[in-house]
């Protein structure tokens, strides 16, 4: 049970880390823009 929740939690900080770095690509066009 313990593993799951593990694997899930690394999942979900990927994919939060994933939203971030798109985030801050969206930003720097659009302060280049």
């Amino acid at each position: 049970m313990k593993r799951q929740t593990q694997k899930r939690k690394m999942a979900k900080i990927k994919k939060n880390l994933k939203a971030e770095v798109k985030e801050e690509k969206w930003v720097k066009v659009k302060k280049s823009l």
